[in-house]
């Protein structure tokens, strides 16, 4: 599968997609594209995120979560450190976070990097039922329109 315009990766079932080599996150070089991590284990909800922000000047990065390691064993969850939430300026988590191994995602997020912007799209119940878990977060309600989802995004990587 072939993903982004001119980032584009093929991608193995158990293979995250990150960006190529270049200047560091946060605008230190002053071409630097902004950079949001898309966690989601739907392919095709990253794919259609991917290219509607990249079209607004976002590079993306795509994680499927967990689940869909062969392994199960995210970086971030299992050592504290995953070089694709390193490098982006902002996180999308698009997880199920009535799955636990899909929590445990967000859980390490908020441990690792609570200054990282982070956007967390889930269902109005599961953002009344882990409101505690959200509450540094931006939240955003599953299956937003277009717009909703770059003004959310935008905001987060503007601080």
């Amino acid at each position: 599968m072939l993903f982004g315009r001119r980032n584009a990766v093929r991608v193995g079932q158990d293979q995250a997609v990150g960006w190529p080599e270049r200047e560091p996150p946060g605008g230190t070089n002053p071409g630097h594209r902004r950079r949001l991590l898309v966690e989601s284990e739907d392919g095709a909800e990253a794919v259609a995120i991917w290219k509607l922000l990249e079209r607004r000047g976002i590079d993306v990065s795509w994680c499927p979560g967990p689940d869909a390691r062969r392994s199960s064993r995210c970086p971030l969850v299992h050592t504290g450190s995953c070089r694709l939430v390193d490098q982006a300026d902002a996180v999308l988590c698009a997880l199920d976070l009535e799955d636990p191994k899909q929590r445990a995602v967000l859980e390490a997020l908020n441990t690792a990097h609570p200054e990282k912007p982070v956007v967390v799209a889930a269902s109005s119940g599961a953002q009344r039922r882990w409101r505690r878990l959200l509450a540094e977060r931006r939240t955003l309600r599953r299956g937003p329109q277009p717009m909703e989802l770059v003004t959310s995004v935008e905001d987060a990587l503007a601080g």
